[in-house]
C-alpha cells in the first residue's frame, strides 16, 4: 500500500475493489489477504454470509477495524462522518459512479483523499463487460438450468463452467451477474449462485435484449472515466 495512505489519519481509508478476481478469489478477498498482516483490516462484499457482513460493517463503523476492504456492496447507506481515505483499487464504470464512491470521504468537513488506481488492463476489463460479447437468452437459460441442477446450495462459477464448457469462464460471470441482478439467481456463502423462482424464455429474451440495450450508453460512460483517470 502506498506510503502517503499509511500517514496519520483519524480514520481508515476505504478501499471501494470492483468485481474481478485474482488467483481464484474475488479481488476484495485478495487484497484483503495481501492486508490482513496490519490487523485493523476487515472486508465486506455480496458473496460473504449476512452475518460476516454484520460484523464487518459494525467493526469499521465503531472504528474497531481501521481499513475496509469492499466492493461497492458496501457504502449504500453507510454514512461514516470521519473517513479520511478512499482508494478504488479498480477502474469504477462511470464518472456517476466513481463520484457518488468518493463522495463517502470527509463528509465531516475535514480534509480527505480520494484516490483512482489506474491500470490499462482496467479498462479491458470494463470494456469485456461492454463488449459484443453479450449472453444471449439461450446462453442465460443454459446457466439457469445449471443452477438449478445445484438445488437450494446452488453452484460456483466452475461448476457452471464445468457443465457448460463451450462458454468461457469470463463469459459464463457475465450471464451469472446478469442473472443475479435481475434477482433470477441470488448469491450463496462460499461463492456460490443459486436460482431464484421459475424463470421462463420470455424472461431470459427480455434480460439479453435489456443488456445489449446498455451497452451503447455504458461505452460511453466508460470512455468519460477513462478520460479522467
Amino acid at each position: 500500500m502506498p506510503g502517503w495512505i499509511n500517514a496519520d489519519r483519524r480514520s481508515a481509508p476505504d478501499i471501494d475493489v470492483r468485481g474481478d478476481f485474482r488467483d481464484g478469489l474475488p479481488l476484495a478477498d485478495a487484497v484483503h489477504v495481501a492486508l490482513a498482516a496490519r490487523g485493523d483490516v476487515t472486508r465486506y462484499h455480496g458473496r460473504l454470509g449476512a452475518r460476516e457482513r454484520r460484523e464487518s460493517q459494525d467493526a469499521f463503523m465503531s472504528g474497531a477495524r481501521r481499513v475496509m476492504i469492499a466492493t461497492n456492496a458496501f457504502g449504500l447507506g453507510i454514512d461514516k462522518a470521519d473517513i479520511r481515505c478512499i482508494v478504488h483499487y479498480q477502474l469504477p464504470g462511470s464518472i456517476e459512479a466513481y463520484y457518488q464512491e468518493a463522495g463517502r470521504a470527509g463528509r465531516d468537513g475535514e480534509p480527505a483523499v480520494c484516490a483512482q488506481l489506474y491500470d490499462v488492463a482496467d479498462r479491458r476489463v470494463q470494456q469485456f463487460f461492454l463488449g459484443g460479447r453479450y449472453p444471449d437468452a439461450t446462453m442465460l437459460a443454459a446457466v439457469a438450468a445449471a443452477l438449478q441442477s445445484g438445488g437450494a446450495a446452488g453452484a460456483t462459477l466452475d461448476e457452471v463452467h464445468a457443465t457448460l464448457p463451450q462458454w468461457g469462464a469470463n463469459k459464463l460471470r457475465v450471464a451469472l451477474k446478469i442473472l443475479r441482478d435481475a434477482a433470477v439467481a441470488v448469491a450463496r456463502p462460499q461463492q456460490r449462485d443459486a436460482l431464484n423462482g421459475a424463470p421462463d424464455e420470455a424472461t431470459f429474451e427480455r434480460l439479453a435484449v435489456a443488456y445489449r440495450e446498455r451497452g451503447d450508453a455504458d461505452r460511453e460512460k466508460l470512455e468519460r472515466m477513462v478520460f479522467y483517470a
